[in-house]
């Protein structure tokens, strides 16, 4: 049984969790531990509770490059140039897991508009391509079908393979049924985005 009903410390986690974000470092907090052991390990007094548990740290190896890479794009003048920017809004769906997408022989369904709001044709074709149920699939003559900037989608490409390489980060790529090596792959294909736009890039 979770024991985190009294864990009322929401904005100073969020806080912790930001400047670990700032300094570079990946801030996971966890819930599914021992609470007593941990107590006892760490020698807590009997009139302090063991509330959560938080792994601070950073990736190493091709991880670790492509995080440092992620985190450039983020903080990068680019990126406040490309959120300046106002192409023509769309009712996006944000959530292209393929599941979501049901054929009946004749149509095409859409379900689970969770995620749903204003966005652009460019982020939305971003998320489909970049999403990790569609990765076995090209979809170059698909996006070919739209008049979207091609700078644009690859910047926003980008975005979305990192962010797909920290929430593969947050438990190295193990849990909900993933193969081992889904980490370092993720890592490799927002790299050769990224290196894929520096080669494009005036000097």
């Amino acid at each position: 049984m979770l024991r985190t009903h009294s864990y009322d410390t929401g904005s100073a986690w969020m806080s912790l969790a930001y400047q670990g974000w700032m300094k570079g470092l990946v801030v996971h907090g966890m819930a599914g531990f021992n609470y007593d052991r941990a107590k006892t390990t760490l020698n807590v007094p009997d009139d302090f509770t063991v509330e959560a548990m938080a792994a601070v740290g950073r990736p190493d190896g091709v991880a670790g490059t492509a995080y440092d890479a992620a985190m450039d794009l983020v903080t990068g003048p680019e990126l406040a140039e490309l959120a300046r920017e106002e192409p023509p809004p769309v009712l996006g769906h944000s959530d292209p897991n393929l599941a979501n997408y049901l054929w009946d022989g004749a149509r095409i369904w859409v379900v689970d508009f969770e995620d749903a709001g204003r966005s652009d044709v460019a982020y939305e074709l971003a998320t489909l391509v970049e999403h990790m149920a569609a990765r076995e699939t090209d979809w170059t003559a698909f996006c070919a079908r739209f008049d979207v900037d091609p700078v644009r989608l690859r910047w926003c490409r980008q975005l979305c393979a990192a962010f797909w390489l920290y929430f593969l980060l947050r438990d190295r790529g193990s849990a909900r049924g993933n193969p081992p090596d889904v980490l370092e792959r993720q890592a490799r294909r927002l790299l050769d985005l990224v290196d894929d736009r520096r080669a494009r890039m005036p000097e």
